[in-house]
């Protein structure tokens, strides 16, 4: 590696701007949490402050992984029965049944607690080298200017149109007055769009620090809007959450150490698909209908479990991918979400703020490991990795796309 490090985003704006915080001296876990800061701003179909995340972390001082859990969480007086299942679906990505009103998928009632702000800050305290500050400065500059408009936003905004239209903040600032998709003129000239007051709101989550968001006049904001639409998400939820550093789900393949977020992550069932098409994965060379026969029996299998078996459970207290190394030996495999395509389609009035729609992750069909209740997690697909050899971090990897991450970073 030469340099500094390098830090690898779908969007090349976010990914410079944790190059940016490399070239400056931050390590790569200050270039992650700024480019997660900052994507919102530039990609915000895909994910933002109102969404929800899972990273996966190597320390070099330390030699060994680390997890970091922000996943989303239901509001702890939200009443199941408010997702009333009307049709058989499977109308969307993971074919449960049909909610009433789209409940669980388009607007206020589709809205998990948000906690990729405390999962950052998490990750920037406790390995960062970076003020908090310093490294949402340029988040904060791209949210004030607002979102470049080019052909593949014009894309990501038409399939979402139909959602954004139904939220009067949501229309007035991804879509033009008569309901159309803003459009780049045939000169190509540079467009930005500005996104509600969300360029006000980092520069307040900057000046006041990540418990803004959840304890301070921020959330306040945040609470008043999400229960004017009908959110059962309060201020207590928000002040309640807390994001955690935990250890890695570890384990060996073929030589080296995978290191991947556990729990109700994807993690679990990427270890188990792994260990179900056993040795006829390892071998050299090209693959062959043996290795595509032994995959595909044991991603079906290991799925087959997964939603069977997996859920949270009482008694415990789709998305961006990126990632990024420094010349230290640091490297961070980073996924958060808005679950959807922009999330719930809501964009909070006072705020500006996107959210997610985390409520689609939950089942649907009552008395399942994984079904809707109050205070619960609900299974992700999220799947950060990274692959140790020799007692140093190799490489990182990671996907979105919902149920095809596993298979993709399986494979």
């Amino acid at each position: 590696m030469r340099g500094k490090g390098v830090v690898v985003a779908q969007n090349c704006r976010a990914a410079e701007v944790g190059a940016a915080v490399l070239r400056r001296g931050g390590n790569a876990i200050d270039a992650a949490v700024a480019t997660g800061m900052a994507i919102g701003a530039v990609e915000p179909w895909m994910s933002g402050i109102g969404g929800v995340g899972f990273m996966t972390i190597w320390s070099a001082k330390e030699g060994r992984a680390w997890t970091v859990d922000y996943g989303p969480v239901s509001a702890a007086k939200l009443d199941p029965a408010t997702y009333k299942i009307v049709g058989p679906g499977p109308a969307n990505p993971f074919a449960w049944p049909d909610i009433l009103e789209e409940r669980n998928e388009v607007g206020y009632h589709s809205i998990a607690v948000p906690g990729m702000v405390a999962g950052l800050a998490k990750a920037l305290e406790r390995f960062g080298t970076m003020k908090w500050k310093d490294v949402l400065a340029p988040g904060v500059e791209l949210a004030q200017r607002g979102m470049q408009l080019d052909w593949y936003m014009q894309v990501m905004l038409a399939q979402g149109a139909r959602n954004l239209s139904k939220f009067p903040a949501s229309r007035a600032a991804y879509l033009c007055d008569d309901g159309r998709v803003p459009m780049i003129d045939w000169q190509a000239n540079t467009r930005y769009l500005k996104l509600g007051n969300l360029g006000e709101t980092m520069r307040r989550l900057a000046e006041g620090g990540p418990r803004e968001f959840y304890e301070g006049s921020l959330a306040r904001d945040i609470a008043a809007d999400l229960q004017a639409g009908g959110s059962a998400i309060s201020t207590d939820d928000l002040a309640s959450y807390e994001a955690h550093v935990l250890d890695p789900l570890s384990f060996e393949h073929n030589g080296v150490t995978v290191n991947v977020a556990g729990g109700l992550t994807a993690g679990p069932t990427l270890r188990r698909a792994i260990e179900l098409a056993g040795s006829t994965t390892r071998g050299k060379g090209a693959p062959d209908a043996a290795f595509f026969t032994a995959f595909a029996e044991g991603m079906h299998k290991a799925y087959d479990e997964r939603l069977k078996t997996l859920g949270d459970k009482p008694t415990d207290t789709c998305t961006t991918h990126f990632c990024a190394a420094d010349s230290e030996g640091n490297m961070v495999a980073l996924t958060q979400t808005l679950m959807s395509l922009f999330g719930s389609g809501v964009m909070l009035p006072k705020t500006g703020i996107t959210m997610n729609n985390g409520m689609l992750w939950f089942d649907p069909e009552p008395n399942r490991p994984n079904s809707i209740a109050p205070a619960k997690k609900p299974l992700c697909n999220i799947c950060p990795v990274i692959v140790a050899r020799d007692g140093k971090a190799w490489f990182c990897i990671g996907a979105s796309g919902g149920r095809r991450i596993v298979p993709a970073v399986a494979q």
